[in-house]
């Protein structure tokens, strides 16, 4: 309950930062996984910035993506998952832009930061569970 809950708050913070501040991704995303404590993010964790832009149909053009620039990178993004990274977690993102399709509609032009946050929990004993469990939260601002 306790990790849940401190990712829930990181998505929310990061959303937040993402969508009011000029601070850049990568220190928002080291700067919450620094307060994660007692979760070891850089080891069992993934955060991601996803800037969408929508399009007339109610969906999102993914226009940029970020991760951590250190620590894990083999969890992968449910809104999207990129396939090419440059070396300060910055996702190259392909022409013509991708589209996704969020948990709400969107209005043309309008700019959403969605912000997950995903930990690999390793619960104390493996009586009910063969493989560690996924916790996941995401903000949309």
């Amino acid at each position: 309950i306790q990790f849940d809950n401190l990712l829930i708050n990181m998505a929310r913070e990061g959303a937040n930062l993402a969508a009011r501040t000029t601070e850049r991704p990568q220190y928002i995303l080291n700067a919450l996984a620094d307060t994660a404590h007692p979760m070891q993010m850089a080891d069992h964790g993934m955060m991601y910035i996803t800037r969408v832009v929508g399009r007339p149909d109610g969906l999102g053009n993914v226009e940029a993506q970020f991760r951590p620039d250190r620590g894990e990178t083999a969890i992968a993004s449910r809104i999207w998952s990129c396939g090419a990274w440059d070396g300060n977690g910055a996702c190259i993102v392909p022409m013509p832009r991708p589209i996704v399709r969020l948990a709400m509609d969107l209005r043309d032009g309008e700019v959403v930061y969605a912000v997950e946050a995903i930990y690999e929990y390793s619960p104390l004993t493996r009586f009910l569970l063969r493989a560690d469990p996924q916790i996941y939260a995401l903000t949309v601002l």
